[in-house]
């Protein structure tokens, strides 16, 4: 666990970075953290650390690794500039929506506004709620794009809104400043799904407010699969009664004698249920402690400049670029088709060349990390060349 902290302190350039952390560089020119973000060479060797010493030692390794769990909330309340006590641990963001959706009092009648398009994870905890004699009213996107005035008439009496903060196909971003002042305005319930912008953009939720975000670790933050957050502002906490009640949602004051008349802890916490998964937790912390130690607006700044030299060098070569591109609505997404040849063809032709990304909604989506560089997309443009 120290060789990472150490690594931490002699950073001084993204490529030290790509050397020290990422050998899947050697092997790939790897653009699909939308996908899966590959583990850093820090955070695989401490999963690898934690196997051997719960092998060998079994309960008693437990000392050594259970204080990952408040360094990494601590981190997650860092990179969201949030409480601790607002944090809660998840398997993924299907589970952290879901436990909105199930811990909050509906009623027959009430309207959730979610996005035609957006991934499956942000519909079918709000579909299931029809059940309940709640109605799903959905905000088509123009041109790939979730026009606010849309949205504000979407919103008329309702209640909640479950959005992306990044569009999973085409990299739209949306301006969450603006959409949060207008839930505000509306008193609605806004619940973020953050997945595909959280370790790749900065995220400050005391500047943005929100009620509720939940994105797994696995993608942008590096981290392994069966880890993720759910954030709950402590405004609405006591508004979500866990639908799921474990006995590690207790505030617990003595692990040798269980009372039980002994309350939900008044944190985040209430929301976790049982056993976390101590391995994804501790990973995470490796992943979380190196995007911190570069810095998000580095970060965002650098997937900027590479997308922006991948859609105007696409552009001259005859390419749609699917993703918008005005600079304020970018991610580290780019999505791009070609009038005469299939999305797919594209793809293989990538992938012969050991180019990973994804075909998305008839385009290719490219998605660059903070250890890529331009020689990476100059390789996409050599394969791409018509």
């Amino acid at each position: 666990m120290s060789s990472g902290d150490a690594v931490v302190e002699s950073i001084s350039s993204l490529d030290m970075v790509r050397q020290a952390e990422f050998p899947v560089a050697e092997r790939y020119t790897y653009l699909n953290h939308a996908a899966l973000g590959p583990l850093p060479r820090r955070t695989a060797d401490t999963i690898s650390e934690l196997a051997q010493d719960f092998r060998d030692k079994g309960v008693l390794a437990e000392a050594k690794w259970f204080g990952s769990i408040a360094r990494t909330r601590a981190l997650v309340s860092k990179l969201l500039n949030v409480s601790t006590a607002e944090i809660a641990f998840t398997k993924n963001t299907s589970q952290g929506l879901s436990i909105v959706a199930a811990s909050l009092p509906w009623k027959p009648g009430d309207i959730v506004v979610t996005v035609k398009g957006e991934f499956p994870a942000n519909v079918y905890p709000w579909l299931a709620l029809q059940q309940q004699g709640v109605t799903v009213r959905y905000v088509r996107p123009r041109n790939g794009r979730i026009v606010l005035q849309d949205l504000e008439a979407a919103l008329h009496g309702a209640r909640f809104l479950a959005i992306s903060w990044v569009q999973y196909s085409n990299g739209y971003r949306i301006d969450l400043d603006a959409v949060s002042k207008l839930c505000a305005s509306r008193k609605v319930l806004l619940c973020l799904d953050a997945i595909q912008g959280a370790g790749a953009l900065p995220l400050d939720l005391q500047a943005t407010p929100v009620d509720f975000c939940a994105f797994g670790a696995h993608k942008w933050m590096l981290a392994p699969q069966g880890v993720g957050v759910l954030y709950v502002n402590q405004r609405v906490r006591d508004l979500l009664q866990p639908a799921n009640v474990g006995w590690l949602g207790v505030d617990w004051r003595d692990y040798t004698a269980f009372d039980y008349d002994t309350p939900l802890s008044d944190t985040a916490a209430r929301y976790e249920e049982g056993t976390r998964s101590l391995v994804g937790i501790a990973g995470l912390e490796q992943s979380l402690g190196l995007l911190l130690a570069v810095g998000q607006a580095r970060i965002a700044q650098h997937l900027q400049q590479l997308t922006d030299q991948l859609a105007h060098q696409l552009m001259t070569m005859g390419y749609r670029i699917m993703t918008p591109l005005e600079h304020e609505h970018r991610s580290g997404i780019l999505t791009f088709c070609h009038p005469q040849r299939s999305a797919q063809e594209l793809f293989d032709a990538l992938r012969a060349a050991r180019i990973v990304g994804a075909v998305r909604e008839g385009g290719v989506r490219l998605s660059p990390h903070l250890y890529n560089t331009r020689d990476d997309v100059d390789a996409v443009l050599n394969v791409l060349q018509v």
